[in-house]
């Protein structure tokens, strides 16, 4: 699929981080992307998608302006597959590498949605803690929230955003979010976001801003970030 976007830069995104395998490219304005659900066997399905979205008929995309890809939080097995991906396209096209925060990709994905720049990010990582972070983004388009992701206790989650007012989107665990929005205070307001999968297509606009602030990472600093 396709849609536009007003930023003449041709950059690749990749993710399989969970249980889905997506990629988009920005090129001429469009966003093309492809998009598979998939619990295992994940190389198998993202390899295609990018000898695909890098060849669109008799065209063979041989420059691209920069890499994006998903560091985690994310499963061990998926999270290294899409880092191996970035690091080998790396070699092969010698371009900026962006990694993304997939609770980053999550924020962007309820914006694009929803318009909601305040956004709770819940995901069960262990029997008695939960990964979580909260993002937020300016009018600029610049989203703030990778220093928050940590994974913590229920209790002090449940803390930590009765301290929050305003309106916000909160997403992940589904159990916890019935929890928070029970027991929350009367000045905060919770808009409940069934996020199910990644998306690379919400990788480019972050990906852009990152480029744009010169925020890229060296092939020795990528730093995956597992859930388990």
């Amino acid at each position: 699929m396709t849609y536009k976007m007003n930023v003449y830069k041709k950059i690749l995104a990749l993710d399989a981080s969970v249980h889905s395998c997506s990629v988009a490219l920005l090129e001429k304005y469009c966003i093309k992307y492809y998009f598979a659900k998939c619990n295992k066997n994940h190389t198998e399905k993202i390899l295609p998608m990018l000898k695909k979205i890098l060849r669109q008929g008799n065209n063979i995309t041989n420059t691209i302006d920069a890499i994006a890809f998903s560091r985690g939080p994310g499963l061990f097995t998926s999270t290294r597959i899409t880092i191996n991906c970035a690091q080998g396209l790396f070699l092969g096209f010698q371009v900026p590498l962006i990694s993304i925060s997939s609770f980053n990709i999550i924020a962007e994905k309820i914006w694009r949605k929803k318009k909601i720049n305040n956004v709770i990010i819940l995901i069960h990582s262990s029997k008695n803690k939960f990964y979580w972070a909260i993002y937020n983004r300016n009018k600029q388009g610049i989203w703030f929230g990778e220093k928050t992701e940590e994974s913590i206790e229920k209790k002090l989650i449940i803390f930590k955003i009765n301290k929050l007012n305003g309106y916000w989107a909160i997403t992940g665990n589904t159990l916890l979010i019935q929890e928070i929005i029970k027991n929350k205070k009367n000045n905060l307001f919770l808009y409940h976001y069934h996020f199910k999968y990644f998306h690379a297509q919400d990788m480019i606009p972050i990906a852009i801003s990152k480029l744009k602030n010169k925020q890229t990472t060296k092939l020795k600093n990528i730093i995956p970030v597992y859930l388990e």
